[in-house]
Order: structure tokens, then sequence, then C-alpha cells
């Protein structure tokens, strides 16, 4: 598989081969020195992945324990996230509280069960996003919720 070159996480980290294989290789492995907690998803979806190894800088190849047509489809479950190595080792155990990715948007606050903000990564590789910030409001209420949302027009 070829990566697309010039992407940087949001930490400033350059997105690579090493990124990809650090990713796949903390969830596959149960040993893996950066694998801080499990990943119940991944094992049943990608129970086929024997290894993912480097080639270049640019191009990794994972190895299947048989052919499996939909395995690209598979990469884009949350389970394929590619995440900053570095990211991962500052932040340990609390990794999942403070994510780093290459998406159009970056992790600005999240308040547990309430509230999660998002803002427009401005060197997303496909161009700053059009919205500067998304707001998501976690209320089990239906009147709150429009309440809030007639309040902000």
């Amino acid at each position: 598989m070829k990566l697309r070159k010039g992407v940087t996480f949001h930490d400033g980290s350059d997105f690579n081969s090493d990124s990809v294989v650090f990713s796949f290789k903390r969830q596959m492995d149960k040993t893996f020195k950066y694998r801080y907690y499990d990943f119940p998803t991944f094992d049943e979806t990608f129970e086929n992945i024997k290894d993912v190894k480097k080639i270049d800088q640019y191009t990794v190849v994972f190895y299947l324990k048989k052919p499996f047509y939909p395995f690209l489809s598979t990469l884009t479950c949350s389970g394929a996230s590619i995440v900053s190595p570095s990211g991962v080792k500052k932040f340990k155990e609390k990794f999942y509280k403070n994510p780093i990715g290459t998406g159009p948007f970056i992790l600005k606050k999240w308040e547990e069960d309430k509230l999660l903000i998002l803002k427009a990564n401005p060197k997303y590789w496909g161009g700053k996003p059009e919205i500067d910030e998304f707001i998501n409001i976690i209320n089990p209420s239906v009147e709150i919720l429009h309440n809030l949302f007639q309040k902000k027009k």
C-alpha cells in the first residue's frame, strides 16, 4: 500500500509507514510496549491480518492469513485509524482522551458524556475544512437540546 506523502499528524509529526506499523502493532500484539489497553473490536475485524511491515517510508505491506476481498473496506473501520506514535508515547494510558490523528478536525475539548468540541485542522492535507468548529452537546433530553439550538440561531 502506497501512502500519501506530505501528511502530518495534529502534533506536527510525520504520517508515514512507521506510524501505520506502530498503529497496527499496538492493537495486534498484546505484548507491544505501547499497548495500554485492549481494542475489543480489532481482533474480530482484523483477524485475517498475519503481519504488517514497512517497505520504505511511504509503503507498507499487509500480510493476510488467506485471501480476503473486503480487506480494503475494513480499513475504513475505526480500528484501522492511524495515530501519532509520539502522541501515544506522550499520553500513554490517557491517549484516548488526547487523540492525535491526521484528520480535518482536532480535539479542542471533551467532557465525557457532556460535550465534544472539534476545531478545524488548518494543516489538513485535503485543505482547511469549511467550518471552523464542530460542537456536539451530549444530552439525553430532546427539549434541552432544542432550546440550546434555538438560542444559537
